[in-house]
């Protein structure tokens, strides 16, 4: 979401199993390591975020009613005192969703971030009339594509990302 919204980079300053996180520090872990692997592994997303060219092509839309959702301190953060800083609990609103989609080489990416704690059904629209070719930018996985001019519908998870890879079949 950070990358999607513009943030320049990922920076791992520091996961030293400090005993202030030891609740957490294993799921930390993992989710660096796996934002690292997406970025720089097989998959190269960091390319994407780096030289990809910004594009609206496509149409996203939750097929539920969205609405801002509170944001403020969380009960992971309750677990582990004084790991938190006290801006960190300032109450706000989170976005309900966040798109980015950019295109590199003949390759177009759309990542799609369902920040709320609720799943949510997307439908994308805006695909060639002449079809695409789609799979799952994070493991290369095929996604069905939906038929030539028709829209995609995605339904995401409590605050999953994900990532379509497709290109203009010829």
């Amino acid at each position: 979401l950070g990358l999607m919204s513009g943030a320049d980079g990922v920076l791992l300053w520091s996961l030293f199993p400090r005993k202030e996180v030891k609740a957490t520090w294993k799921e930390w872990y993992e989710a660096y390591a796996r934002c690292g692997r997406e970025l720089n592994g097989e998959r190269n997303l960091a390319a994407v975020f780096l030289f990809g060219e910004p594009r609206a092509d496509l149409a996203v839309t939750p097929l539920e009613p969205r609405r801002p959702y509170p944001l403020g301190t969380s009960a992971r953060n309750a677990l582990e005192q004084g790991t938190t800083a006290p801006s960190e609990g300032r109450a706000g609103k989170l976005y309900p969703y966040t798109t980015y989609e950019r295109q590199l080489g003949d390759a177009h990416y759309l990542l799609i971030a369902n920040s709320v704690p609720e799943p949510t059904t997307f439908r994308i629209a805006g695909f060639p009339d002449h079809g695409v070719v789609a799979e799952n930018a994070f493991d290369g996985q095929p996604i069905a594509a939906p038929a030539p001019g028709q829209p995609l519908e995605r339904r995401l998870g409590p605050w999953e990302v994900i990532a379509i890879r497709w290109t203009a079949q010829r």
